[in-house]
């Protein structure tokens, strides 16, 4: 495990990309009744997508972390609308997830709220145009897609574990992530000191480059925690769902968009094609535990 933290293994083209798109893996069948499952950024793109699905399969409890309570509610309705799923299933708790004690009060009340949880799907990221801090002193796309994540992964790793303990099988916890992570040179962002100072400093930011360098230290935290965590417990998995027509580049300036578009109508899936890798990535077994999960294989 150790030797993988140093190791990119996975890398993204536009040659990759055109495949996928074009090889979208099957829809997920396995069913999620009786299973409780919580997801982050579920109002919109991906997480929507992937929340839709999940409660097509059945599940009994689905948890939205998101910041916005008025566009939960929509994203809700929307779902129930589509699915004819009970109106009890969904439920919105509220998660800023630039803020510390946002996040601490959606894991109580989440973790105080429902005694299982048999899914966490991590989806919630940002793709920052410019260097901006969160409220915390981070810049932004590193405090959301790295600092907070991984802080919450810890927030819910206890219920996690018990969960896996109590019925005997294991849960799962998925960081989504990014191909693209395999695209970073490691001495770019090595530090004998403190790599966060490094990549939080406004004279190393690259908009280019920026999301690529969060999404490995997404990784490299998938690993370690898995290294830390029995599978038989908790698999502990980093997902791509391969380039998305989503709401990622949401921030972006209008040129931005503009390419961003262009880009992505000749070489990215849908969102729902996405969406089926989130689905399926906590469908895995212990292979996955610690692993990189895309096009419904774990990546070497």
């Amino acid at each position: 495990m150790a030797e993988k933290i140093t190791s990119t293994p996975a890398k993204s083209s536009l040659s990759t990309f055109w495949w996928a798109s074009r090889h979208p893996t099957p829809d997920p069948t396995t069913s999620f009744v009786g299973k409780t499952v919580l997801i982050t950024g579920a109002n919109a793109g991906l997480g929507f997508e992937a929340a839709t699905k999940f409660a097509a399969l059945g599940t009994s409890k689905l948890i939205f972390g998101v910041r916005s309570l008025k566009r939960g509610e929509e994203a809700k309705a929307r779902i129930e609308q589509k699915t004819g799923c009970a109106a009890d299933v969904i439920q919105i708790v509220q998660l800023d997830m630039s803020n510390y004690a946002s996040i601490e009060g959606f894991a109580k009340e989440v973790t105080t709220e429902f005694s299982d949880i048999h899914a966490a799907v991590l989806n919630a990221g940002v793709a920052a145009p410019a260097h901006n801090l969160s409220p915390e002193g981070w810049e932004m796309s590193l405090q959301v897609n790295v600092i907070s994540t991984v802080y919450l992964s810890l927030l819910l790793l206890p219920i996690l574990r018990r969960t896996g303990e109590t019925t005997g099988q294991a849960t799962h916890l998925e960081f989504v992530t990014s191909v693209g992570h395999g695209d970073v040179n490691i001495k770019s962002v090595q530090d004998p000191h403190r790599i966060l100072d490094k990549i939080n400093d406004p004279k190393n930011f690259n908009f280019m480059t920026q999301y690529t360098i969060t999404k490995l230290l997404e990784v490299w935290a998938v690993r370690a925690i898995a290294a830390k965590v029995p599978a038989s417990r908790v698999i502990i998995t980093a997902s791509c769902p391969s380039l998305c027509k989503s709401t990622l580049g949401r921030n972006f300036n209008t040129v931005l968009r503009i390419l961003d578009a262009l880009m992505k109508a000749v070489f990215a899936k849908t969102a729902e094609q996405g969406s089926r890798v989130l689905v399926s990535a906590v469908t895995t077994g212990p292979e996955a535990h610690g692993g990189f999960w895309s096009h419904d294989r774990v990546a070497e």
